[in-house]
């Protein structure tokens, strides 16, 4: 019998972030949360840390309402 293990993105710490208690690994949920504290992220290559940071802004971006596509009508 096999025993599939599961990683749930979400949850499980997979992104390298700089704080200033150092690098550690954290959750998708959990950077969101704690973004105040990130200074950076901590990639083993800057390659990594742009690709990271897309996904981030994806993510951001898919959370936030439609109406703020054009912000400058609110400020009109």
């Amino acid at each position: 019998m096999t025993e599939t293990t599961s990683f749930d993105l979400r949850t499980s710490p997979w992104i390298a972030v700089r704080t200033d208690r150092g690098i550690e690994e954290v959750s998708l949920l959990e950077l969101f949360d704690r973004a105040g504290e990130i200074r950076a992220l901590a990639g083993e290559i800057p390659s990594q840390d742009v690709a990271i940071l897309r996904l981030l802004l994806v993510i951001l971006r898919r959370g936030l309402p439609q109406s703020f596509d054009y912000p400058h009508e609110r400020w009109a």
